[in-house]
């Protein structure tokens, strides 16, 4: 069964889908089909919007690779030895 989509002139913005063989009963009230070029520029502009939003992930970026950004993070800026020694609570003062 093929799925034909139609809308009202009456219901701006509504578009609903109906079976192939529905369509001359929705046609008697009002309803027409949305022109198959419509449907067609519309799966085209959502492929495009779609190939748009994926393609930051797949480009190469100038920042550096995610794992040198961690490395960097989790390296200590001081060696052990400059740092202050701390105490625990229980050695007391």
């Amino acid at each position: 069964m093929s799925v034909v989509y139609m809308r009202h002139p009456e219901l701006p913005g509504q578009e609903i889908q109906v079976g192939e063989a529905a369509v001359p009963v929705h046609a008697a009230a009002g309803w027409e089909r949305v022109p198959d070029e419509e449907l067609e520029q519309r799966r085209k502009q959502a492929e495009a919007e779609l190939a748009k939003r994926l393609a930051p992930a797949t480009e190469p970026t100038s920042d550096p690779a995610p794992e040198a950004k961690a490395d960097e993070a989790s390296a200590d800026p001081e060696p052990p030895a400059a740092r202050p020694k701390r105490r625990r609570a229980s050695e007391g003062e």
